[in-house]
């Protein structure tokens, strides 16, 4: 059976006719992307549908499928899993595809209950009992369940919606809660769907935006959930919950949240209800649980408005993560910028990708710092070898300790941490000139401020653990001094020790060091011989043997051992349940010191990323430079010979850079050329070097001086939505509506190839109203390529600028692209696409070249000339013409 072989024989599962029957009813109420396991013990099976795919794309294999027929002619169709295979299929259900999971066992068979019942649930949103095991192999996964309340507003279709959104994330204990305005495309709520990436998320079950948002999240393939409006009664329990839930500190900020939101506080607090029911936080009486998350979660306000908005079709398109066909190929903007350490670094980096700034203060505090660590590469080289690579990850830290899950060698990491940061002060301590003012502030004062908030946590902890102990011999243990009641036991364990030890070292001087003593939990102390000395060993000293003859060396105990062990594996039982009631106490004692590790982690997370950034550009082929930042409203933005990181970090340098320049008068380009000639890398070169600024990166240019975009947006190759049943132009339409309904004059908008999909003198028509709407009404910064390469040319002269992509023929007439953008001016333009080359240069076969070249010259013995064709447009494109208008207004009535 390929994969599965690992369980023997076994080909075929016999069924008893209870089991057919109990599946037969639950199969009834299965819902859509839920797996369902029965754990047989030393296997699982699967059934039907889900036997199907586990088969095809799990196990890569049909033939795993088998069929399984009752004596009642019930067939059943099931594959299996062996445990050894188990926890990689869990992944690859809950992380990978987002799938729910439910694992049904036996219960006792002689027990009047069912003999089938459900044991597991999880989601990818709640992980449920695989949050551990997933986490500790994989600590870049994310756990994020969301939950969504739109308001409704009978009265007025086109007002704003109010949009109230809670997020958890139970593993790094962080609650996100917003409530904003947004569109009814819900642009807003998309960005905070990319910046969270969320795996699963519930919505109301009913109202007059269910539709939205369900198209929303399968576009972002995410899990849909209902939930049930029920907050009416349960608002005050709702609101006292959530405080107690907070960390001290984040308690204040919850007040004013709700005091600004006045208003909407139902609404606001709706979408708690669901998240705390499926996390098992919804409970009535908090003080009487002693393992329930009392002040352990950290509260974040959800601000759309203060990042960048993207979309996940942007993200794609830009390549800014891997995909999971070239994960481990640096082929994606996160892969060229994570140099980080840290554990905390890499998901603040994916997060400044998912959410740039458009805070001018912020991002030029990020590139002022990145820029001290250039100029200042003996501190950053110190701080990247010697000091965050030994910094553990945080998230799972303190989730361990404030859980209870906890062992001595977490409470060790907690002290590294602190010590760390001391060795970090001593770093910059070695700077012997004044540091730059945003520096001190940013760095030097929060990291003396961290030291002076968390130094009596660092003196308890130096107090309780024996470090001593862990320098000498790598052990974790406490300090027994600091813990009387530790020390009694401890003290008759050293007297057995002392007569262990005092007896070894007379039976090394007896036998020339031929014997060794050593140890174990189960056994205790035992002495250990070679087979080669055993003949010099007097028998009467071995009390008794403990090894088989088959092994190379004897094992033995003496009387005294014997005597000894069983008492001391006692005292080492009391000592080691007295210890761990001594580290619940040390803790509880600090647990209102605990929760600053979330600032210990941004702080160590920032630090790691501006390094990084400052490795990056200085490892980079060409030296990445420093932006200039301008306000938005300085409408410029500059680019001189700008490059595509991403490719020429594959190709060592070897890209040929362009200049583009944005005004307030000129905003929008279309750009043509010949096919593959580098059309779409120039538009993701521009986007790219913006996000790249506004993460606080310097850029690969020459020189840039940006203003603060609001938004990138991207339209690009599109194909058919099956899981939204649309086709490739109604998808394409759907994009466009969505972009001309929510950017604004400060966003980015990237058009690649628009009516492609459709015939051409429709496709035409579509681009050339859609690029007028957006030079003419909503000024955004433009880049539209495309084939049609009379687009635009009679539109008003200087409300769209013309690009070409430069290339030439040879002496052998053949196509030579140059990847260079020229004006007008500049370029011998010419409107052949160059298909015909471009066939010649992949050795198309020779046939269907010369077929492929009558057609053409038929077609342009056909074309009208350019006069007549210009002469048209102006009668399409006049001012005193609706049609322009009423065609945008079409599209937008899509969304």
């Amino acid at each position: 059976m390929t994969d599965n072989d690992n369980l023997g024989s076994k080909t075929d599962i016999t069924f008893d006719l209870e089991f057919i029957q109990f599946y037969s009813e639950i199969r009834k109420t299965q819902t859509e992307n839920v797996f369902i396991l029965f754990n047989h013990g030393s296997f699982y099976t699967l059934h039907d549908n889900n036997a199907e795919y586990v088969s095809k794309n799990f196990l890569n294999t049909t033939e795993s499928l088998k069929i399984f027929q009752t004596k009642d002619f019930h067939t059943v169709c099931y594959t299996w899993i062996s445990q050894t295979r188990f926890s990689s299929l869990i992944r690859h259900l809950l992380i990978e595809n987002n799938f729910a999971v439910e694992i049904y066992s036996k219960t006792n068979p002689k027990s009047n209950i069912k003999q089938w019942r459900l044991e597991i649930e999880a989601s990818p949103g709640c992980l449920g009992p695989f949050e551990n095991l997933l986490y500790d192999a994989d600590v870049n996964i994310s756990i994020q369940l969301l939950a969504v309340y739109i308001v409704d507003n009978d009265e007025d279709e086109d007002r704003n919606n109010h949009v109230s959104v809670v997020s958890i994330d139970p593993m790094a204990c962080q609650i996100f809660i917003g409530h904003f305005q947004d569109n009814d495309c819900l642009r807003y709520l998309e960005t905070i769907l990319v910046r969270l990436n969320p795996k699963e998320c519930f919505i109301p079950d009913s109202g007059s935006h269910s539709k939205k948002l369900t198209q929303l999240l399968k576009r972002n393939h995410v899990m849909i959930r209902k939930y049930s409006i029920q907050y009416q009664n349960d608002i005050v329990k709702l609101e006292k919950i959530f405080k107690n839930l907070a960390v001290p500190e984040c308690r204040e900020m919850i007040e004013n949240f709700l005091q600004q939101t006045t208003g909407y506080t139902h609404e606001i607090l709706c979408p708690l209800y669901p998240l705390l029911s499926k996390q098992k936080l919804l409970v009535d009486d908090v003080e009487s649980l002693v393992d329930y998350p009392f002040g352990c979660f950290f509260i974040n306000i959800i601000n759309p408005k203060q990042f960048v908005r993207l979309d996940l079709s942007s993200i794609q398109h830009l390549h800014l993560f891997p995909s999971k066909l070239n994960s481990k190929s640096k082929q994606s903007l996160f892969q060229i910028l994570n140099q980080c350490k840290t554990y905390c670094g890499m998901k603040l980096l994916e997060q400044f990708i998912r959410q740039p700034s458009t805070d001018r203060m912020t991002i030029q505090t990020r590139l002022d710092i990145v820029e001290f660590f250039l100029e200042n590469s003996s501190i950053m080289d110190s701080i990247r070898e010697q000091i965050l690579p030994r910094i553990p990850d945080m998230t799972k830290l303190y989730k361990k300790l404030t859980a209870g899950h906890y062992q001595i060698k977490d409470v060790f990491q907690l002290y590294f941490i602190l010590e760390y940061l001391r060795q970090l002060k001593i770093v910059f301590d070695n700077y012997d000139c004044p540091f730059p003012t945003i520096v001190q502030q940013v760095l030097i004062n929060k990291l003396l401020k961290i030291l002076t908030q968390t130094n009596q946590l660092y003196i308890r902890l130096v107090q309780a653990l024996d470090l001593t102990s862990y320098a000498e011999h790598n052990e974790f243990k406490l300090n027994v001094k600091t813990f009387p009641e530790l020390t009694e036991i401890h003290s008759m364990m050293e007297q057995l020790s002392k007569q262990v030890r005092d007896e070894h070292r007379s039976l090394q001087k007896k036998y020339d060091n031929g014997i060794s003593l050593e140890q174990n939990s189960d056994l205790g102390w035992y002495y250990e011989v070679s087979k080669k000395n055993i003949d010099i060993i007097n028998k009467s000293i071995v009390y008794q043997t403990i090894s088989s003859k088959s092994e190379k060396s004897m094992k033995f105990f003496t009387r005294l051992l014997n005597e000894i062990n069983d008492e001391f594996l006692d005292f080492a039982k009391q000592f080691e349940k007295l210890s761990k009631n001594c580290m619940r106490l040390l803790l509880k004692e600090c647990q209102d010191d605990l929760y600053r590790i979330s600032s210990i982690q941004s702080y160590i997370s920032l630090l790691d990323i501006l390094t990084s950034f400052a490795k990056v550009t200085a490892d980079f082929p060409i030296p990445l430079k420093k932006p200039t930042i301008l306000e938005s409203d300085a409408n410029e933005i500059e680019l001189k010979q700008f490059r595509h990181p991403i490719l020429e970090s594959i190709n060592g340098g070897q890209f040929v850079p362009n200049d583009i320049r944005f005004s307030e008068s000129l905003k929008a380009f279309i750009i043509t050329g010949p096919n593959m000639g580098g059309k779409s890398t120039l538009l993701r070169s521009v986007a790219l070097s913006i996000l790249m600024a506004q993460i606080g990166c310097f850029v690969p240019c020459e020189s840039a001086r940006i203003s603060i975009t609001d938004a990138i947006y991207t339209r690009m190759s599109s194909s058919d939505d099956l899981s939204l049943g649309m086709s490739t132009f109604m998808a394409e339409m759907c994009e466009i509506a969505g972009v001309l309904k929510s950017a604004t004059s400060n966003s980015l908008i990237l058009i690649d190839e628009l009516g492609r999909s459709t015939s051409t003198n429709d496709g035409f028509g579509l681009a050339q109203s859609i690029i007028e709407h957006i030079a003419r009404n909503i000024r955004a910064y433009t880049l539209f390529a495309t084939h049609f390469h009379n687009l635009g040319s009679s539109l008003t002269k200087g409300l769209i600028n013309r690009l070409h992509m430069e290339s030439s023929f040879n002496e052998q007439k053949q196509l030579i692209i140059h990847y260079r953008a020229l004006s007008d001016q500049q370029s011998q333009y010419n409107s052949q696409s160059f298909g015909i080359e471009v066939m010649k240069s992949v050795g198309m076969p020779e046939h269907i070249i010369h077929s492929a070249q009558d057609r053409l010259e038929r077609i342009y013995d056909s074309t009208i000339d350019s006069k007549i064709f210009n002469e048209a447009m102006d009668l399409i494109t006049d001012e005193t013409d609706s049609s322009i208008s009423n065609s945008i207004e079409k599209i937008l009535n899509l969304v």
